[in-house]
């Protein structure tokens, strides 16, 4: 009879350490699929979060809508700036996080012999390179209409003659054009220019200059003369420019002093 009480005692206890460890392994099983839940909810949420900011951005970028004043360039080149020194860095950091806990959660579901967790394709890892990619191209191309349209209000800087300097040249033609017959030949046209401080380097130079403000012709009118004196007056910045203000420094050498230029 003791034999028997004592073989009925060990089968319920045997019978309710069962049950505890089916208690213990249901719990386990529950809290470690609510925190599976919980993560890849997390995951969802802020992924969609992001893909949502980044299409606003790309929207934004991609129009390239900029305004038409130089301020309107100004402040777009000022908010792209700060975008990328102040929020762009802070959501870079937000992806790489949401890449961390994608990695945690399939890392959690392998390690006890669960499936992988497929989230849905907007916003799988895959998907946040792609348009993470596509952010990159839209800002670089609103950076480029940025520089593009600053182009557009830079204006070149240029010296007109003055009402003073014209009178001048007319002056200098009537005066050399001995004859008074209205135009310039070349030892009249060497000697106005000379009384304005333009000298040659030699012959070969002269008749160079000669032969293109004459257009051809053995003489130059007053209106070829006007137009050559004020082409070199003006500063225009082209190489023929530069090369008789060289020439007129020079006095007939092949260089120019550091004083010259004082």
């Amino acid at each position: 009879i003791v034999m028997t009480y004592i073989a009925e005692f060990f089968h319920k206890f045997g019978s309710l350490g069962e049950k505890q460890a089916a208690v213990r392994r249901v719990k386990q099983f529950i809290a470690f699929q609510r925190q599976i839940w919980e993560q890849q909810n997390d995951y969802k949420a802020r992924a969609e979060t992001l893909m949502k900011w980044a299409d606003g951005k790309i929207s934004e970028y991609t129009k390239c809508d900029l305004g038409d004043t130089k301020e309107e360039v100004e402040t777009g080149r000022s908010k792209l700036k700060e975008y990328l020194k102040s929020v762009k860095p802070g959501k870079a950091v937000e992806k790489m996080d949401i890449e961390s806990l994608y990695g945690e959660i399939q890392a959690n579901l392998r390690i006890n012999n669960r499936s992988p967790y497929c989230p849905p394709g907007s916003c799988a890892p895959n998907s946040l390179d792609s348009k993470w990619h596509e952010l990159q191209q839209a800002e670089a191309k609103y950076g480029a209409c940025i520089r593009e349209k600053s182009l557009e209000f830079i204006k070149k800087i240029e010296y007109k003659a003055t009402p003073e300097q014209l009178q001048e040249f007319e002056e200098s033609f009537n005066h050399f054009d001995d004859n008074s017959d209205g135009t310039l030949n070349r030892d009249e046209f060497k000697a106005a220019l000379s009384a304005l401080g333009i000298a040659f380097k030699d012959d070969q130079d002269f008749e160079k200059v000669f032969k293109k403000v004459g257009e051809g012709a053995e003489t130059i009118s007053k209106d070829l003369y006007m137009k050559y004196m004020k082409a070199i007056s003006e500063d225009k910045g082209t190489a023929e420019q530069v090369e008789t203000s060289f020439m007129a420094l020079a006095d007939g050498k092949s260089y120019i002093t550091a004083e010259q230029l004082e």
